[in-house]
């Protein structure tokens, strides 16, 4: 399932680990879809506000954080050695690593 307002990502590969950690500062519930390989989006559940939650990923992994109706806020790429992604009531709508990190 594809959320209004998302740009097209879809995982590329598995081969460098790292993780990705989110905390919840909006002040609202906010979900939580890993980018599958076809570009579909599997769900690794919500987070309540206040709440954070470390996922184990891959570099190329995307991950697209939605309202409670569902719709996109943000698509995120995690960083090598990790990344922290402080999801706020006005989150942009795509943040991608720089590039040469």
């Amino acid at each position: 399932m594809a959320y209004a307002g998302c740009p097209r990502a879809r995982s590329q590969n598995s081969d460098v680990a790292t993780t990705i950690t989110f905390v919840n500062h909006s002040g609202e519930y906010r979900g939580i879809y890993w980018k599958d390989f076809s570009g579909s989006d599997k769900s690794y559940g919500g987070l309540n506000p206040g709440e954070r939650k470390t996922i184990s990923t891959y570099l190329t992994h995307p991950w697209e954080i939605t309202n409670g109706p569902g719709d996109c806020l943000q698509l995120v790429f995690p960083r090598p050695g990790g990344s922290i992604v402080r999801l706020t009531a006005r989150s942009r709508r795509a943040q991608h690593p720089p590039q040469g990190e």
